[in-house]
């Protein structure tokens, strides 16, 4: 698949993570927009940093959300948390948080309006 590409491109052939696109889109904003979660979490264990922005000022998040790919949108909110928390790169890998359960499929995100209109992700139980 699109990881096992990804990781030999880059760890044999020692392509980098970081080229942007003609738009300034990097592979995070691409994965975060087909909401491959697994290529989410390889770019962010590599080091990718989470908060760029692309030539329209959109970060990976915010290509995840106009995409609808809510389980993207969990990976990189998790690991913001956890970049902003200073918390260990290891942690992250071996973490079984919702996150990885919403790419796995196991859960999967929903988005909903709260009362103060503000949007709030919920987890839902796929049929």
């Amino acid at each position: 698949g699109y990881l096992s590409t990804l990781r030999y491109l880059h760890e044999v052939h020692k392509v980098r993570l970081d080229l942007p696109d003609y738009e300034d889109r990097l592979a995070i904003h691409w994965a975060a927009r087909m909401g491959k979660c697994d290529i989410l979490r390889y770019l962010i264990e590599k080091g990718t940093a989470v908060f760029l922005r692309d030539k329209n000022g959109s970060t990976a998040e915010d290509h995840a959300i106009e995409r609808q790919q809510w389980g993207a949108v969990t990976v990189l909110r998790e690991a913001r948390l956890l970049i902003e928390g200073g918390t260990q790169s290891d942690q992250w890998r071996h973490s079984t948080s919702k996150a990885m359960q919403a790419c796995s499929g196991i859960v999967t995100p929903t988005l909903r309006t709260n009362t103060s209109s503000t949007f709030v992700i919920e987890n839902s139980r796929r049929m």
